[in-house]
């Protein structure tokens, strides 16, 4: 369905471009003729969606940036915000706007100005400067009242090192020609509220994306969720937490437990019951919102680590300039009951390509990481949303990660640093090769989780299909090689749970 949307909506504008382009140049060269233009470069001729037909010419002696509306109700738009702007001495935008028409705006086109594209790879140094100073535009907009809401890069001119917006559209502001309804202009999708990512899915569609972190030791708070902890091996992983973090939060699913007195850098959550993983996740990550840090590192109680994890994470991050946004910043692990180190997956159509860490090449790019041991920025949970707490436990990774994929965000995984993990209840050995085996309650939610993720249009088919297949050898190795009474009721069960929608906490 996905598929056949995007086609349907490629179609639209394209047939609509076919009526549009003939109607441009007809005002083209009516334009042409009537203002005795010369050196015309039309640079959106056949991409007419938004209404405006774009180009520069030499009006007379002077080089202009000319736009012709052939909607009619756009430039009374810009007018209109042209005046707010000027009288809340907002002057970020082209001066001298004459309006030749009601259809034709011309204004100066600045003499020397580059295009945003042109500008950066003239001045790769200058990349933080231009994200510092677009942001504090949109900053200064939002201040009052005022959103742009199509801040593209080819409405985006410098010139001595000040920006100025051409070409645009804006919502939320006292005026009323604009409609309130989401606008679709170059394959995005604006929002009412001014859609900063446009800037930045544009840098990324240009190659010319650079994000650099800068993560401070006290920005960062560890989220540890427990279930029915052991409580003399909680509290050795809690001062570990205490030692390592600047401050962290433990989020207790287990509420008729005491977890005694807890150093002073550690806050405690204890809920009703068991709210499950997921949702205990969120509520951590929700109080390092309202407490005003920038990363979560998340944890459940089977996760160890060194006593330099947490500097060597940080370190890690801060060297790393990204191409583009990252969801999540991961380590390697080495799972305790297998005696073997987790493997990297990649999904290839009908295959799945699993690689052991190689400390050779220390930055991989996997499509999904386990949570524990991950550091996620705040900013990312704010894009691409919470975990989905509707399935409780297990494949809450996967589902987050395939999420953020969806919306180019990448997966980082340093191959050079590792936690050590209890991934399985114990382990199986079978021609050599040790396999982690589960509880029948965590295989009934996998098999409930991934069935239920099979029938979602957004969850990626590779993994579909490779999963698909993965749990036909899983059903087979649970109920023929390690415990068919144990297993079969959970496999049954969790599957039908899973086609049928029947989500949240289950008791078998």
């Amino acid at each position: 369905m996905l598929i056949l949307k995007k086609i349907a909506i490629k179609t639209f504008w394209f047939n609509l471009n076919l009526f549009l382009i003939p109607i441009g140049f007809i005002y083209l060269l009516i334009a042409t003729k009537s203002l005795k233009l010369r050196k015309i470069r039309v640079f959106n001729f056949f991409q007419l969606d938004d209404g405006n037909l774009n180009f520069t010419a030499f009006y007379f002696d002077t080089e202009v940036f000319i736009k012709i509306d052939l909607f009619g109700s756009n430039l009374k738009n810009e007018l209109d915000a042209y005046e707010y702007l000027e009288n809340n001495k907002l002057g970020v935008s082209l001066t001298k706007v004459v309006f030749f028409t009601n259809k034709i705006l011309i204004t100066n086109y600045l003499r020397g100005s580059l295009t945003l594209d042109v500008f950066l790879k003239q001045n790769p140094h200058k990349y933080n400067w231009l994200v510092n100073k677009v942001n504090r535009v949109l900053g200064d907009f939002r201040k009052i009242g005022f959103y742009h809401n199509d801040f593209l890069l080819k409405n985006i001119l410098i010139f001595k090192n000040s920006i100025y917006a051409i070409d645009f559209y804006f919502a939320n502001y006292p005026g009323s020609h604009f409609s309130s309804s989401k606008k679709i202009a170059y394959d995005h999708t604006n929002s009412l509220e001014g859609d900063k990512n446009t800037f930045f899915d544009d840098l990324q569609t240009f190659g010319l994306y650079q994000r650099n972190y800068a993560f401070k030791y006290n920005d960062i708070l560890s989220v540890i969720v427990v279930f029915e902890p052991n409580l003399e091996n909680l509290k050795d992983l809690l001062l570990l937490h205490s030692s390592t973090f600047s401050s962290s939060v433990v989020v207790n699913n287990s509420p008729e437990i005491n977890l005694g007195d807890l150093p002073k850098n550690i806050h405690l959550i204890t809920c009703h019951g068991n709210i499950g993983l997921a949702s205990g996740l969120n509520l951590g990550i929700s109080y390092a919102k309202r407490m005003g840090f920038k990363m979560c590192a998340l944890f459940d109680q089977d996760t160890a680590f060194s006593d330099s994890f947490a500097v060597g994470m940080i370190k890690k991050i801060n060297e790393y300039t990204a191409k583009s946004n990252v969801a999540v910043f991961s380590p390697i692990f080495f799972n305790n009951v297998t005696g073997t180190y987790g493997y990297n997956i990649f999904f290839k159509f009908l295959f799945l390509i699993r690689s052991k860490p190689n400390p050779k090449k220390p930055i991989i790019n996997p499509d999904y990481v386990i949570t524990s041991g991950s550091f996620i920025p705040i900013e990312s949970f704010d894009n691409i949303g919470l975990m989905l707490e509707k399935l409780f436990i297990d494949i809450v990774d996967i589902e987050w990660c395939f999420r953020a994929k969806r919306k180019n965000y990448s997966i980082i995984s340093f191959q050079d640093i590792e936690v050590s993990h209890n991934m399985g209840a114990e382990c199986f050995n079978f021609f050599g090769k040790n396999y982690p085996i589960s509880s029948p309650l965590r295989v009934y939610y996998y098999f409930r989780n991934s069935f239920y993720l099979y029938h979602n249009e957004r969850t990626p088919l590779s993994w579909k299909l490779v999963d698909f297949f993965r749990n036909i050898v899983r059903i087979l190795f649970y109920l023929l090689l390690v415990d068919f009474r144990a297993y079969s009721k959970p496999i049954f069960i969790g599957i039908t749970h899973g086609i049928f929608n029947k989500m949240g906490k289950s008791v078998l």
